[in-house]
């Protein structure tokens, strides 16, 4: 997974297999899924199941909330994953907004994200993602999304190592993914 600034992101797939080597790009408003054995990448949407999973593409590439949503706090005295949490409601900015509204729980004594439960416009909640495991810059390491539709499912992702390096911006073209990494 490589960042750069606020609106790009390449994410490269590991496991499982059926979906190794495969990649997503995002690069400002745009977003595409690259398939290596057909050397074409496809835009996707940010409202589009991430590979099978509960995730969807805006789930893992959305990593500027506070540009997309109004945040509001709802509660100081919120409680998740038996944590003090504040409970803060995100209303979309705008209608491609991944959601039309998150409520978000962050741990009181050091900020860290505890949970999220993603709404639809009309109110219902759609999917509850879980933060565990977070490293000493507060990153979550386990990310565990379960989905209204689906009960008794849940999607797992792990990051395993995470390092600082500085990134060319050439990693983040489609003519890099599409000349091979």
């Amino acid at each position: 997974n490589y960042l750069k600034g606020r609106d790009r992101m390449l994410l490269l797939f590991l496991d499982p297999p059926r979906v190794k080597d495969q990649a997503v790009l995002k690069n400002g408003e745009d977003q595409w899924l690259y398939f290596p054995k057909l050397k074409k990448a496809m835009k996707v949407s940010s409202r589009q199941q991430l590979l099978g999973s509960d995730f969807s593409y805006g789930d893992i590439l959305n990593i500027d909330l506070q540009r997309e949503y109004k945040a509001t706090l709802l509660n100081t005295e919120g409680l998740a994953q038996d944590f003090s949490c504040y409970k803060l409601e995100l209303i979309a900015r705008k209608p491609t907004s991944t959601y039309a509204k998150i409520i978000y729980y962050v741990r009181k004594s050091d900020y860290a994200a505890i949970k999220r439960e993603f709404y639809t416009k009309s109110n219902k909640k759609l999917k509850v993602l879980i933060f565990k495991e977070h490293n000493k810059e507060l990153v979550p390491l386990r990310w565990e999304m379960s989905s209204i539709l689906n009960p008794g499912d849940i999607t797992l992702l792990l990051i395993k190592k995470i390092e600082k390096q500085e990134i060319p911006d050439l990693y983040f073209t489609l003519g890099y993914l599409q000349r091979g990494r």
